[in-house]
């Protein structure tokens, strides 16, 4: 598991608009409740290497990054609130062990 920068993630969407595409949304189930995730796709044309998926929770912001091309992921890890570190993890936890959501990646 990386680091997880809220403010990288937040240039390269800003600088690159045309690269964001939205791929799906669902709602997650943990045992802390239902979360609506969105997940979109990261691709610069041409750009080798640098696609990626990423998940994000109108409650909690962009929680999930994963590499389409490496397979390695980064995810949020505290924002300082205990409770809400535990839900974050549970939910983060609840979206890999979807495999078809969490890796598929074409439209």
């Amino acid at each position: 598991v990386g680091k997880f920068s809220c403010s990288s993630v937040a240039s390269k969407l800003k600088n690159n608009s045309k690269s964001i595409h939205w791929l799906d949304e669902k709602t997650v189930k943990t045992d802390q409740g239902n979360s609506r995730v969105i997940k979109y796709r990261y691709d610069e044309e041409i750009v080798d290497d640098e696609e990626a998926l990423y998940f994000y929770s109108p409650e909690y912001g962009m929680i999930l990054e994963r590499s389409i091309v490496w397979g390695s992921y980064i995810r949020l890890m505290r924002i300082g609130n205990s409770e809400l570190d535990q839900r974050i993890l549970e939910l983060t936890q609840a979206i890999q062990a979807d495999t078809v959501f969490f890796t598929e990646w074409k439209p």
